[in-house]
């Protein structure tokens, strides 16, 4: 299909053949090819911002498609530990979805979470902490309140941003948070969600010196995991 679609529009610079590359990119990256998804979604996304310049008509460039193929190179690239990049390409799409939809809109939400994952990944812990309350406060208001799954994943990487900043005790607020809402998501304790919320409590607990508690929730995490 790229072959012909080059042939029949003269070469890369057609909306098809972004499209090609980036079903290409695709497919590598559901066999496990991060390298050669980066490859392919690189070239589409250099073809796309060429054909729609954004000095021109900034939301020619920002169309929907476009900037989910700059987010999801943003996922290639921090799966493939080159976090740099990652977050080069996470602040310009944020900066695009902000333009784009406003500040409250789910995409941005999502956009600065993945921002405090890469921050947390490059050890600067309050930055990510920031993107993530960010995340956190349109989330909320996208969703009407905190119970969404949504709202406890971003408390959830609140909490580790706190523990990583050696804030036990805030962290386990964070978790405690999460947890009433994912059971209140899950009908109840049995799913992988509040098992792993309760781990994460655990360890907390245990930098507190709080032994007993920290036992009593790994044991009961355990016990929904088996």
């Amino acid at each position: 299909s790229l072959a012909i679609r080059r042939k029949v529009h003269g070469g890369d610079n057609h909306q098809e053949v972004a499209d090609t590359l980036r079903s290409m990119g695709a497919a590598y990256a559901s066999l496990g090819d991060s390298t050669r998804a980066v490859e392919h979604d690189d070239r589409s996304l250099a073809i796309r911002r060429k054909l729609h310049p954004q000095g021109k008509n900034p939301l020619a460039a920002d169309t929907a498609l476009f900037i989910v193929d700059a987010h999801a190179l943003g996922l290639v690239y921090h799966s493939r530990g080159d976090f740099s990049r990652a977050r080069e390409i996470y602040e310009r799409t944020l900066a695009t979805r902000r333009r784009v939809h406003g500040d409250n809109h789910h995409a941005v939400a999502e956009t600065q979470n993945c921002l405090g994952a890469v921050y947390d990944s490059l050890g600067d812990h309050t930055r990510a902490l920031e993107h993530y309350e960010g995340s956190l406060t349109i989330r909320r208001r996208v969703h009407g309140g905190d119970n969404h799954k949504e709202v406890a994943n971003t408390l959830i990487n609140m909490g580790a941003a706190c523990s990583s900043l050696g804030d036990s005790t805030a962290a386990l607020e964070h978790y405690e948070r999460s947890l009433a809402i994912r059971r209140k998501v899950h009908g109840g304790d049995n799913h992988q969600e509040v098992a792993d919320t309760l781990r994460s409590m655990g360890a907390a607990y245990a930098s507190l010196g709080d032994s007993t508690r920290a036992v009593e929730h790994d044991d009961r995490s355990l016990a929904i995991r088996r």
